[in-house]
């Protein structure tokens, strides 16, 4: 049996609404379980990359959108030190227009909540995710600014060794909710 059996294709959606704001969910499972990512999920056998796109933001937040384009391809290699079993996943993200239905989370998402672009550096996010969002920004509503990742480093006490912490700055917004 081939290695490339291990291989998962996800796709996901960097969903924007007609304030330009984003769309992100909080994750329910692993890999990222409890971190706010874009909704998205495995591609199944003969589903195109879009239609998948397009059913995996369904089930997890009840929208309905239009594909704009591809935003980006990324990757986790082993996904272990996430809280997953050791895979790897090929991400393929999608831009997208909301078109119509309400943000609620549904089956893989704990919470879907809308997100000020601008605001999103105040967010705990996978620097993957941030370049995603970034990249749909400047291809499909003119945006140009770098999201810089929410890490910091910080020296371990009494080691001298400098270690990154992630940082989330501000309280979890509620279900279908805006945040500024």
């Amino acid at each position: 049996m081939s290695d490339s059996a291990n291989i998962i294709v996800a796709v996901a959606g960097v969903v924007w609404n007609q304030e330009d704001q984003v769309l992100l969910i909080r994750r329910r499972n692993p890999p990222r379980a409890g971190q706010w990512s874009l909704p998205g999920g495995k591609l199944e056998r003969g589903e195109t990359l879009e239609a998948a796109v397009r059913r995996e933001i369904r089930e997890e937040t009840g929208l309905e959108v239009e594909i704009l384009g591809l935003a980006g391809v990324a990757e986790i290699v082993d996904d272990t030190g996430l809280g997953g079993s050791g895979r790897h996943y090929v991400l393929i993200d999608y831009s997208a227009r909301l078109v119509s239905g309400e943000a609620v989370a549904g089956s893989d998402a704990a919470d879907a909540t809308w997100f000020d672009y601008a605001g999103l550096s105040r967010i705990a996010l996978w620097d993957e995710t941030r370049r995603m969002i970034a990249e749909s920004a400047r291809k499909e509503i003119g945006k140009d600014v770098q999201l810089r990742p929410n890490t910091r480093v910080r020296k371990e006490r009494g080691t001298g060794r400098a270690r990154r912490q992630g940082v989330s700055i501000g309280a979890p917004a509620s279900r279908g909710r805006f945040c500024r």
